[in-house]
Formats: structure tokens, sequence, C-alpha cells
């Protein structure tokens, strides 16, 4: 089993916190306010993006988040917009 080990400052005392085997939940199309969210996706869409079926969406891959590198995680969210 992997781990994913983050140091946390908030709080009284920082601590570090371990996640055995985490998962990765990516929530797109979200924003401060509808108008700025609609403007992001009718930006993406112009740039052939499908629009989303819903808004917010939540995009879940399977794999622990350990098995990815910046690079991998990112192509794994482009293909998951397509």
């Amino acid at each position: 089993m992997s781990g994913v080990t983050f140091s946390v400052s908030s709080g009284p005392a920082p601590r570090v916190v371990t996640l055995d085997d985490p998962q990765v939940v990516v929530a797109g199309f979200t924003g401060r306010d509808r108008a700025s969210v609609e403007a992001h996706i009718s930006e993406l869409v112009g740039l052939g993006v499908p629009r989303p079926d819903t808004v917010p969406a939540f995009f879940v891959n399977g794999k622990p988040m350990s098995n990815y590198s910046y690079a991998n995680l990112r192509a794994a969210i482009v293909a998951a917009l397509k």
C-alpha cells in the first residue's frame, strides 16, 4: 500500500498527516459566483471542451493519488473532460 504525507500548518500546531491509499476527486467548473463559472465554461467550450452535464462537476479517478505525477494527473483530468 502506498501513502501520501502532507505537512499541515493550520490549527493550533503544525502536524503531519498521512493518507493511506488516497483517491483523487477533482471538483471542476466551480467558482465564487455563477456568472464567472459560466464565463469560464464558455471559454472552454470555445476551445473545444464539451460543456459539463452538471455544475459543479466531479471527476473521480479510482487509482491512488501517489501513482500520479502532476503531468499524469493533468492528463487524466483532460481525458475526463472529453
